[in-house]
This record gives structure tokens, C-alpha cells and sequence, in this order.
């Protein structure tokens, strides 16, 4: 038979609407690639034309939209893919692909490798396997980023299982939306920039069975660090146990986004969730001086920081970050550390953005082992952030659980330059609460250094174990509170300043026996209430001032003691001005020495009042005694000297037990009665007179010791 020719010759026909061997089709602009053979190349030309290339086939299709209602959507195997797209190869103007990028992964160890220019949106889903998706520079000039990936809507990789990364080394790497990076184990920012105009949201599998949490942002070319900015909230959430977040060498701006070469800020917030398991973050940057050291913070946070950790061990540094708004801190049960050197409270303008919030601090351990500390640690130096500046809170609240407890209060100082300090400042109010275990909390300030400030009221609650308090402050501004359980309490009280606010102090309970120390160290003069309470344990209280004590009105010094061994030793440096001093000494054996070194008064004479328990008390009282003295004590063994005559009355009342009173050092007025029992003693040193009445119910064996003449008491005891 004879052949004929076609009356037309085929030609290549578009791939519109037609899949073809190579599993490329073009439907209503929409790009579909599916089954690939090896690796997979997409490339982004212009006019519409993307390049798709595998180890079985290279094509050029056509018809591909370019805004945002087209997408190129690419479906990997089941086996270990790798899938490498590439918009605006090499920069060439107008080769950016316009439309939205979607690649979904198979079931195997796949490989995701992103370049170039995308202007709608990037979702990359991984499946059952250990993915990898890079962001991929393809320009570099001196080790950093001039190429990378620009996506212009929102950014998203997803995996519901599996050991999967985001990596982003050395490259530029800009959303104009959100990033979503959900069941990752690495995310790591390795000498990148990396901004984003929206929110960050970074996740681990969200399965105890996953891989933790990995967020690095970090630089290998110090003093360069990589460059993380986010203009929306940076959120980060760990499942799978030892989740880890390392900021220490990277600069991460939270509320600042990089736009027409110019950075703007926002208030935004910064959220660390990372559940159970032994968990580590590390924000800003331990500072150091000199040619490749960080002198600047490498966390610029516009508003809040929280932290959330589970019931394992949590470590939390904030090294110096910058700090716009509140920080909440919940550590969980286990071993956990948190230290807060944060800068707050600046004024500092980093475009545009004023830090002038102080900010609040609120920290709960759990019932495991709690250190904190608060304040800067280090030689400032030149270091150029906190010039003419201090470390700042607002409110500072603390609530520990059970355990073994550490809080302590740093000082920053400048080197070359002795007496210059930068001790914690808390503008209102501080607030803690200890556990059932061993509480120390420890606000001293460096050696002859400046004290720390509490500006407004202070409450401290140790809980039941082994407490240790070291409270130095520059005054008391507003009412301080501090009690100690039934255990052993160890508190120390030192001002720089005044008691100019109501300051309580309660160590112990009635219920058991504790031991407790108190010792209340005031530099300048106690102006207002100072009252103690203390439980039915082994109590040992001294209060010294520099200056007067000087409350206008009421009680000036009250002390409250248990049924067991109070000693009291009070020393007022200066003046007993006014306000009455009380002292209650409760059962057992008790020792009181009262001191006061000048005697000049207000309008009205102040008075001190003792009253003593049914055991023993020891009574000495020496110095310019501008006072009355009213003494009760119970029916045990009593003795009361007084090594100089006070300007007002001694009246005293005796128990029906043994009774001593010694007088020398003056002139005394006196109103003695002693009890119906007992042996009594009243001494009269030579060289001193006594006036007024003494009188005693038990005249056989009542003694009064005139200069060295001696007499029995009657019932009706002439006035001396």
C-alpha cells in the first residue's frame, strides 16, 4: 500500500490541561509537579515559563500565573527527596515568581532547599519522615547574607512528626507576613538576617514521643551577630522534653521590623512555652569589652517576656537583653535557674521606640530547687548600654515552692572607678514567698557598695525550713513585712538610710519551737513602727540605729516574745526623741539590754515598757535614758539594772518569786512594788539617791541595800 503524508505537521502542544509523562501540568495558571525522579529542580524564569528538571527530565513549561490566586504546588515521593526551588535566579529583573508556593513532602527523609523572590505566600509540609528545609543563599559577601529567600506573604513549614529542621546559614531571609515553623527539631539562624513584618511562631512536634526544640540564632563572625527582627509577637512552644532556645550570639528585636532601609518598632511580646523536660533558654548576650565582644544587647524585646516550664529542670538566662514591657516566669517543678540581668527602664530610643517601661517581674518556681538572681554582675566598664544607668523593676513578686530556695541581688560596678555601683532598683513593690524547704534570699550589695532601693512596700514570707534573709536597702519607703516559719530563721536588716515605713517582723510560731535571729542595723533613724514577734523557739534579736529613734506618735519599737530563750539588745545610736518602746517578752529565759546614747526629747517623754514571763528575765538598762520605765515582771527570777538614772519614773512590778533591782548612774524616781513571795533585793549603788515609794509584800526577806546600809521592806514602806 502506498504511503501518504499527514496533511498537517504535529507540533509541541501547550500543558494546558494535559498531564504528560513527566507529572507537569499547568491548570488555570495553577503549576502541578508531582513523582519525581531524583532531585527535583524548579526554577523560576519570566513571562510566566518555570523550569522543571529531574534526573529523568528537563522541561520548560509555559502559562504559569504570577499573582496571588496562582500557585506552583509540588508533591514529593515516599522516598528521601530532594526538592530545590529557585525564584529570580541570579537576580534577574522580573524573574520573581508572583503567585503562592506550596511543596508537600512524602513519607521519607526529605530535603527542601528555598531561593529567591516569591511575592505571595510559602508552605512547605513535610510528612512521617526526618525533614530538612534550608533557606539557601545563593550571593554572599564577606560571610553574610546578600541572597536568600524574600516571601512576600506569609511563611509556613509544618511537620506532624518526625526529626525535622528549619535552616537558615547565610542567608537573607525576609517574610512579609508570619513565619510558622511547627514540628521542628532545629531551627537554627546561622549568620543570617532574617525579618519578618508579622509574627513568629516556632514549635516542636507536639508529641512527648518528638524530637525537642533546638532555636538557635547565632554568629560565628562576632562582633557581627545574625540578625533575627519580628514585627509581630515571636511565640515558641516545645513538646518533646529538652527543648533549648540560644539567642546569646545573635541579635533578635522583638516589634522591629526592617523597612526602606530603616528599622520601626512596636510594643510586641516574646513567649516561651516549652513544657516538661530539662529546658534551657538563653536571651541578650554575656557582654564583654574589647575588639569581638558584645557590647550591646542581643535581645531588643518592645514588650512582654513569659516564660513557661513543665515539671522538669528549667534554665533561664536573660543576659542583658533589652526589655520593653512586663516579664512572667513560671520555672515549673525540678531544678530550675533563672537569672535576670535585663535592662529596663532606659529611655532608650532604638528607632523610635522609647524604653522608658520599667516593667514588672513576677517569677514561681515549684517544689523542686529554685536559684535565682537579679542585677548586674560584671565590670561595665566602657561598655557603651548602660552608661549613666541602673538595673530596674517596678514590681519584683517571687513565689517558690518547697524545696531548697537561692534568690540573690547582684551589683554592676565600673571598673577604674571604686565606689561606683549599680545596685537593684524596684521602683514599688516587692514581693516573696518561700516553700516548706530552705529559703535564702540574699540583697546585699558588693563591698562598699551602694545599697539596693525598694521603693515602696516589701513583703517577704520564708516558709517552714532552714531561712536565711540578708536584707540591705538604702531605707524602708514603705511598709516591710518579713515572716519566718516554724523552722530556723536567720534574718538581717540593714538600711543605708531611715525606717521611715511601718517595718513587722514575725519569725517562728506558737506551735513549735524554731530558732530564729533577727538583727536590724539602721544607719540613719527608725521614724516610724518597728514591731517584732517572735515564736516559742531559741529568739535573738539586736536593732542598733546610727541616729534617733523618732516616731511622733504611738509605739515607736515593739517586741513580742515566745515561751522560750528571747535575748533582746537594743542600741539607739543618737536620741530617744519619742515614740514609746514596748517589749514583751513572753515565758521563759529571757535577757534584755537597752541602750540609748543621748537624751534629748520632743514635747512628751516617751516610755518603755517591759513585761516579763513567770521564768526568768535579765533586764540591763545603760545611757542618756530620756524615759519612763514601766517594768511588770512574772513570778520567776527577776533582776533589772540600771546603769544610769533615766529622766522619768521607774515603775516597777515584781512577781511573786525572786526580784533584783540594781540602781546606779544618778538620781532615780521610782514607784517599786514587789510581790507577796520571794526574796527581794533593791540596791541603791553609792553616791546615788533614790525618791518616791518602794514597797514589798514579804518584808523578812525583802532587802534594801542603801549605799551599803541595809534594811528589811514592811508592808507600808516609808516613801525613800
Amino acid at each position: 500500500m502506498k504511503r501518504t503524508k499527514f496533511a498537517y505537521r504535529p507540533r509541541l502542544e501547550s500543558l494546558e490541561h494535559r498531564w504528560v509523562p513527566a507529572t507537569v501540568n499547568v491548570i488555570g495558571g495553577n503549576l502541578y509537579i508531582s513523582e519525581q525522579v531524583g532531585t527535583l529542580n524548579v526554577s523560576n524564569l519570566v513571562g510566566g515559563q518555570v523550569r522543571v528538571q529531574d534526573s529523568a527530565k528537563d522541561i520548560t513549561v509555559s502559562g504559569v500565573g504570577g499573582t496571588s490566586r496562582s500557585a506552583i504546588y509540588i508533591t514529593g515521593t515516599a522516598k528521601n527527596d530532594t526538592i530545590n526551588f529557585a525564584a529570580n535566579v541570579n537576580y534577574t529583573s522580573g524573574a520573581f515568581y508572583g503567585g503562592n508556593l506550596y511543596i508537600s513532602g512524602g513519607n521519607g527523609n526529605d530535603i527542601f532547599n528555598l531561593t529567591g523572590t516569591v511575592q505571595s505566600s510559602v508552605t512547605v509540609t513535610g510528612g512521617s519522615g526526618d525533614d530538612v528545609t534550608n533557606i539557601v543563599n545563593d550571593s554572599k559577601v564577606g560571610g553574610f547574607a546578600t541572597g536568600g529567600l524574600q516571601v512576600g506573604g506569609n511563611f509556613k513549614v509544618t511537620d506532624s512528626s518526625g526529626d525535622n529542621d528549619l535552616l537558615v546559614e547565610g542567608a537573607y531571609f525576609s517574610v512579609g507576613g508570619t513565619l510558622t515553623a511547627s514540628g521542628q527539631h532545629e531551627v537554627h539562624f546561622t549568620n543570617s538576617f532574617v525579618n519578618v513584618q508579622g509574627a513568629i511562631t516556632v514549635s516542636s512536634v507536639s508529641s512527648s514521643t518528638g524530637a525537642p526544640l533546638d532555636f538557635v540564632v547565632s554568629s560565628s563572625l562576632l562582633p557581627q551577630p545574625s540578625l533575627l527582627s519580628s514585627g509581630g509577637n515571636i511565640t515558641i512552644t516545645g513538646y518533646g522534653g529538652n527543648d533549648n532556645v540560644d539567642f546569646s550570639t545573635g541579635l533578635v528585636g522583638v516589634g522591629f521590623v526592617y523597612t526602606d532601609n530603616s528599622f520601626t518598632g512596636a510594643s510586641r511580646d516574646i513567649t516561651f512555652n516549652l513544657g516538661g523536660g530539662s529546658n534551657s533558654v538563653k536571651v541578650g548576650s554575656a557582654l564583654s569589652d574589647g575588639e569581638g565582644g558584645i557590647q550591646d544587647s542581643t535581645l531588643v524585646l518592645s514588650g512582654n517576656l513569659s516564660y513557661i516550664g513543665g515539671s522538669g529542670s528549667d534554665e533561664v538566662y536573660l543576659n542583658y537583653p533589652l526589655i520593653g514591657g512586663n516579664t512572667n516566669v513560671n520555672l515549673g517543678s525540678g531544678t530550675n535557674i533563672y537569672h535576670d540581668h535585663g535592662v529596663r527602664g532606659t529611655s532608650e530610643n532604638v528607632n523610635g521606640f522609647i524604653f522608658s517601661n520599667t516593667g514588672d517581674v513576677s517569677v514561681i518556681g515549684g517544689s523542686g530547687s529554685n536559684t535565682l538572681e537579679f542585677g548586674w554582675d560584671f565590670s561595665l566598664g566602657s561598655t557603651p548600654l548602660f552608661n549613666g544607668r541602673t538595673y530596674k523593676i517596678d514590681d519584683l513578686n517571687i513565689s517558690l515552692g518547697s524545696g531548697t530556695n537561692s534568690t540573690t541581688f547582684l551589683s554592676g560596678f565600673v571598673s577604674g572607678a571604686p565606689g561606683t555601683y549599680f545596685p537593684v532598683s524596684i521602683n514599688s513593690t516587692f514581693t516573696y514567698v518561700g516553700g516548706t524547704g530552705s529559703d535564702t534570699v540574699k540583697i546585699d550589695p558588693l563591698d562598699g557598695g551602694t545599697y539596693h532601693y525598694i521603693g515602696s512596700t516589701s513583703t517577704i514570707a520564708l516558709g517552714a525550713g532552714t531561712n536565711t534573709l540578708s536584707y540591705h536597702v538604702q531605707d524602708v519607703r514603705g511598709a516591710t513585712t518579713v515572716t519566718g516559719g516554724s523552722g530556723i530563721n536567720d534574718v538581717h536588716i540593714d538600711t543605708s538610710n531611715s525606717v521611715s515605713a511601718a517595718l513587722k517582723v514575725a519569725l517562728g510560731t506558737s506551735a513549735s519551737a524554731g530558732v530564729n535571729s533577727l538583727s536590724i542595723v539602721v544607719n540613719n533613724a527608725i521614724t516610724s513602727t518597728t514591731s517584732i514577734t517572735m515564736g516559742n523557739g531559741t529568739n535573738t534579736t539586736t536593732i542598733s540605729t546610727e541616729n534617733d529613734l523618732d516616731v511622733i506618735s504611738g509605739n515607736g519599737l515593739v517586741y513580742n516574745g515566745g515561751s522560750g530563750t528571747d535575748s533582746v539588745n537594743v542600741n539607739i545610736g543618737d536620741d530617744m526623741y519619742s515614740g514609746n518602746a514596748v517589749f514583751n517578752l513572753g515565758d521563759g529565759t529571757n535577757t534584755l539590754k537597752f541602750f540609748v546614747n543621748d537624751n534629748d526629747i520632743r514635747s512628751s517623754r516617751p516610755t518603755v515598757t517591759v513585761t516579763g514571763g513567770k521564768d526568768t528575765n535579765s533586764l540591763t538598762f545603760s545611757g542618756d535614758l530620756a524615759a519612763s520605765f514601766i517594768i511588770t515582771l512574772g513570778n520567776g527570777t527577776n533582776t533589772t539594772q540600771f546603769n544610769d538614772a533615766p529622766d522619768g519614773t521607774i515603775t516597777y512590778r515584781g512577781g511573786n518569786s525572786n526580784n533584783t533591782v540594781n540602781l546606779s548612774g544618778g538620781t532615780f524616781s521610782v514607784d517599786i512594788i514587789f510581790g507577796n513571795s520571794g526574796t527581794q533585793l533593791l540596791t541603791l549603788a553609792q553616791a546615788n539617791t533614790i525618791t518616791g515609794r518602794a514597797l514589798s509584800g514579804t518584808p523578812a526577806t525583802s532587802t534594801f541595800d542603801n549605799n551599803g546600809s541595809k534594811s528589811n521592806f514592811t508592808l507600808n514602806f516609808p516613801e525613800i
